[in-house]
């Protein structure tokens, strides 16, 4: 009976560990830290054109963590949402295999869901959410179902489409999700570009924010520096 009872208090010591406390010590350890709140744009901020700058809401929010900054802006009175995502030490060559992918309609069901953290809780018109472990070599973005790619580019130090997106998730050489872009109620215009300089690598997206009223055109790829 002794040994029983042992058995059963390792299942839950281990249940309680794998379920509980794991993901507590993750989120304090590789979660993001909400401080860049209300940063004022200015000529130095990372990869906006300075040209763009009067075009660009006064303030970004954002946050950051030992391997990432995150930072979402609001474009021509907030009729465009911008996302701008750094990546540091990244030293794999990134672009020329990265890779755009839809999902198969049977494999709908299987699009995958991340709840390890969400960075824009309560903003539309898409919920960011990401695992706490990043590893983008060999990585791919896959698409929602009723994702429909308009118009792909690609440079030495980027590429990336113009399409009406759902959902995507950057997915790492194994298929497991690292991030989750999630757009609320419909497929929304998307210019979506993954940037790499140096050992930094960037994730950047507009959208506009009441859906598709909006244009989404390949020259606004000129608001950022991507030289």
């Amino acid at each position: 009976m002794k040994k029983l009872i042992a058995i059963i208090i390792a299942i839950l010591v281990g249940l309680f560990t794998y379920n509980v406390l794991f993901p507590v010590i993750s989120f304090f350890v590789f979660g993001h830290n909400k401080n860049l709140s209300h940063i004022h744009i200015n000529e130095n901020s990372p990869l906006i054109n300075k040209s763009e700058i009067s075009r660009i809401d006064s303030f970004s929010t954002g946050s950051y963590s030992s391997g990432d900054e995150y930072r979402q802006f609001w474009y021509q009175n907030k009729k465009y949402y911008i996302i701008i995502w750094k990546f540091y030490n990244v030293k794999n060559e990134i672009i020329d295999g990265f890779s755009f992918e839809q999902y198969s309609e049977s494999a709908s069901s299987e699009f995958p869901e991340i709840d390890d953290e969400v960075l824009n809780l309560g903003y539309k018109p898409l919920k960011v959410s990401c695992s706490f472990f990043h590893d983008f070599e060999g990585a791919k973005l896959k698409f929602g179902n009723f994702t429909k790619i308009q118009n792909q580019f690609q440079t030495d130090r980027y590429k990336g489409f113009i399409g009406t997106v759902d959902k995507m998730c950057i997915v790492n050489k194994n298929g497991e999700p690292e991030i989750l872009f999630n757009y609320f109620g419909k497929p929304f215009l998307t210019l979506f570009v993954v940037y790499k300089k140096g050992d930094d690598l960037y994730f950047v997206i507009v959208t506009p924010t009441d859906g598709n009223q909006l244009p989404i055109t390949k020259d606004m790829i000129n608001i950022f520096n991507l030289e």
